[in-house]
């Protein structure tokens, strides 16, 4: 459980602190629903999707979308006029 945890906030954190500065600023907002979407599938296709190689990887990677989200919410950056 601890171990979950840690992956998820270090998940957000690169997210927060690294993916956003990638991600156009009017398209962070879109990172919750890249997260939900992804989760969704991940519950739809569990039977599918074994949780390694592929699932938890994935999984991650929602959380890393949450942290982009996060960053827009939380102190948006303003777009730049030039």
């Amino acid at each position: 459980m601890t171990t979950q945890l840690v992956l998820q906030a270090l998940m957000i954190a690169i997210g927060y602190f690294g993916v956003s500065k990638l991600v156009a600023i009017e398209h962070r907002k879109y990172g919750i629903a890249v997260c939900f979407v992804v989760n969704m599938l991940l519950i739809m296709l569990q039977s599918y999707i074994s949780p390694w190689p592929f699932g938890v990887p994935i999984m991650l990677s929602s959380y890393v979308a949450l942290g982009v989200w996060c960053k827009a919410v939380y102190k948006p950056d303003q777009p730049s006029n030039s």
